[in-house]
């Protein structure tokens, strides 16, 4: 069955979703110094914000991809933009590290929690073919909001305080991400027959092994290990790489700058792998992807700090 023209309004809806999340919790490379400098902290415990947002959206996503199973991913991603929102406006007015935290860290990070795994899982369905291209596509926006969104918050700073280029980020989460998620459907092949459990004009459960048969597949288990492990090596340096390029005595722009680097990395390779995987199948491209990570670990050890 070929897919309908719709299925790419929800592939660039998602891409848009994507972008703005991510987008956000990358700006925190923007506002590290911000934060340090505006509560006297540490870097350490300033890392400790995004690592703790990085978490909750980690650890919840399941939670939201159940919840769209429920009530559709339109309701969910839009009650997730408004969480982003609201937690950024809180943090904008936080007077101390420990509101940070909980606005910025538990409030940003559910609302993510709530768009990324409900967005992403609602672009396969349409496709019978091209699922590696659609899939590419869409989550090429995680690279778009990383290459962008840092680079202009960090443009932000410089002519207006920290606070109110939080509050114009969250606005734009509000408008643009509640734009993007109602344009966010299931495919009509997903949907329950009449009478069946759902939500009207949303569609019922889609077809394939039950929550339970998964946990029980070994291939899960495995996918499941693999990519908790390589977590913490990929997102870890999201936290730390502008502030150790300040270190060096590279500029502000660089530094932040460098977070926009590995976003143009994330969307080319994106569209990229996509292909590859339509082509070499999902589980070697899978293999490929994690082996070119550990190479780049490998030569950044080698450069041993240089600027």
């Amino acid at each position: 069955m070929k897919e309908t023209p719709y299925a790419w309004v929800v592939v660039w809806a998602t891409f848009a979703c994507l972008a703005l999340i991510f987008g956000v919790s990358y700006s925190f490379a923007a506002f590290f110094e911000s934060f340090a400098a505006e509560f006297s902290a540490q870097r350490a415990d300033v890392s400790w914000i995004f690592g703790l947002s990085g978490f909750v959206y980690f650890v919840l996503g399941a939670g939201g991809g159940m919840l769209a199973d429920r009530f559709g991913p339109r309701v969910v991603c839009s009650a997730g933009m408004g969480l982003i929102a609201l937690g950024l406006l809180a943090t904008s007015w936080a007077t101390s590290l420990m509101a940070v935290y909980v606005s910025y860290g538990l409030l940003v990070g559910l609302g993510i929690a709530l768009v990324y795994t409900p967005s992403i899982a609602s672009v396969q369905p349409w496709f019978t073919t091209r699922r590696g291209l659609a899939g590419g596509i869409a989550s090429s926006g995680v690279g778009a909001g990383t290459l962008l969104v840092p680079v202009l918050v960090a443009m932000a700073i410089g002519p207006m305080p920290w606070r109110e280029a939080m509050q114009l980020l969250a606005l734009a989460v509000l408008v643009l991400g509640l734009l993007a998620a109602g344009l966010l459907r299931r495919a009509p092949a997903t949907q329950a027959a009449p009478g069946a459990p759902g939500v009207p004009g949303e569609g019922g459960s889609a077809s394939g092994l039950t929550l339970r048969e998964t946990l029980r597949s070994p291939t899960f288990r495995w996918l499941y290990l693999a990519t908790v492990l390589a977590s913490p090596v990929m997102f870890i340096p999201f936290a730390h790489v502008s502030a150790s390029a300040r270190d060096l005595g590279l500029g502000e722009a660089f530094a932040v700058g460098l977070v926009g680097l590995i976003g143009v990395g994330s969307l080319v390779g994106r569209f990229a792998i996509g292909l590859l995987a339509d082509r070499l199948g999902r589980a070697q491209t899978l293999v490929l992807m994690q082996l070119s990570m550990g190479a780049s670990y490998v030569l950044w050890g080698a450069a041993g700090g240089q600027a």
